[in-house]
């Protein structure tokens, strides 16, 4: 669609993975221009402050040390008017269930451990992080 993209991941495992993938979708969109770093968000944010139009964290808050200093990094990595979207799951009995209990323990199809529940973020811990200033906005 025209759009530089830069897909970031501390793991240089898991960027060579996204490498790879994007090797096996080439020409299926049109010309990727993509890019991928093993880095994280913070240190993205350090070294390229205000340098995106929009950041997009997919299903990451929840796997991340410090969601607070997350979030700051990608408002940090933004331009000024640029657009955030962050999707995570929310932190429910339901989200209990369905992720750790049946996806983990009963129907094996994601990793044992790989989700904590303690670890998921509403929707509105996102909100007040970004209202109180927690995440830096300017």
């Amino acid at each position: 669609m025209g759009y530089r993209v830069t897909g970031i991941d501390p793991s240089e495992e898991l960027v060579s993975v996204g490498k790879k993938h994007a090797e096996l979708v080439k020409g299926s969109y049109g010309e990727l221009k993509l890019d991928y770093d093993a880095t994280s968000i913070e240190q993205l944010a350090e070294e390229m402050p205000g340098k995106y139009d929009a950041v997009v964290a997919s299903e990451v808050v929840e796997h991340v040390t410090d969601p607070e200093s997350f979030i700051q990094g990608c408002v940090k990595s933004l331009k000024p008017g640029g657009s955030l979207f962050i999707s995570t799951i929310n932190r429910t009995f339901l989200s209990w269930f369905v992720f750790i209990f049946l996806f983990e323990y009963i129907f094996n199809v994601i990793p044992l451990g790989t989700h904590l529940w303690s670890k998921f973020i509403t929707p509105k811990e996102i909100e007040d992080q970004l209202k109180e200033g927690k995440a830096n906005i300017g």
